[in-house]
């Protein structure tokens, strides 16, 4: 008979397919970057996806803040909340927010949180993006780091996949 377990299973589609079905339908880097931010809200109320430009991150999307200043950005060398990125490794916990974070966040015309998740994805060896994420008042619940570090691979997949889909679109003569 059909409708049983089995097919029950199939039906229920969970926050990580959901995810991977929504970057695995991106066009290009901006719907990355618009779905990676939709989803770290999934993880806590705060994101911001900063797009890596040589020794800094600068803001491309943000989730429940206010949208930053033009130039704004932050380092990734030195003292930053980012500096895990920068070594490859995803982080969560409290950080003594630097002067640059402090600065930036006021930018923003909010404080820096107490603790925050951050997550880099990596595409061909080196990070082209960080996810961001924190909750200003800490009262959610610790984030889901296997669905945080889910994200960071598939996102890096469908960078991969939009810059794939670029370069055939431009040698083709379509773009």
């Amino acid at each position: 008979a059909r409708g049983g377990a089995a097919a029950q299973g199939k039906d229920h589609v969970g926050p990580r397919a959901i995810a991977g079905r929504r970057l695995a339908a991106a066009i290009d880097k901006e719907d990355v970057v618009a779905i990676a931010a939709d989803e770290l809200t999934r993880l806590l109320p705060r994101a911001i996806v900063f797009i890596v430009r040589g020794d800094q991150a600068v803001p491309v999307q943000v989730r429940g803040l206010p949208d930053p200043p033009a130039g704004a950005a932050l380092p990734l060398k030195g003292p930053s909340v980012l500096a895990p990125a920068l070594e490859g490794r995803l982080a969560f916990g409290p950080f003594e927010a630097s002067p640059a974070d402090r600065e930036f966040f006021a930018r923003l015309g909010t404080t820096s949180p107490a603790s925050a998740l951050v997550a880099p994805v990596i595409v061909r060896g080196r990070s082209v993006l960080v996810l961001y994420a924190d909750d200003p008042d800490g009262s959610s619940p610790m984030p889901d780091f296997a669905m945080a570090r889910k994200l960071t691979s598939l996102a890096a997949c469908a960078v991969e996949i939009a810059i794939l889909r670029a370069k055939i679109l431009k040698e083709s003569g379509a773009l």
